[in-house]
């Protein structure tokens, strides 16, 4: 039971990575552009990128700098 609950926590953290991924790569996009950016996309992001972090942060303490840091960022 617990291996299970190891590789479901396993994927779990996988599936957040890959989010964060193409988010970054989203975002990189955009800053290249930053007028093309309206209000909602960047509202939109930004509530992801809370929602990732909790994600996150309920899966694995050790990874919730990694989220922070990103939130702060983009939140300036």
């Amino acid at each position: 039971m617990k291996k299970l609950s190891e590789q479901f926590q396993a994927e779990e953290l996988e599936q957040i990575q890959a989010e964060m991924n193409q988010l970054g790569q989203i975002i990189l996009g955009l800053a290249n552009d930053a007028e093309s950016i309206t209000h909602h996309e960047s509202e939109s992001m930004f509530i992801k990128i809370l929602h990732l972090r909790y994600k996150m942060v309920e899966q694995n303490q050790d990874k919730k700098y990694v989220i922070e840091n990103l939130v702060s960022y983009y939140a300036k």
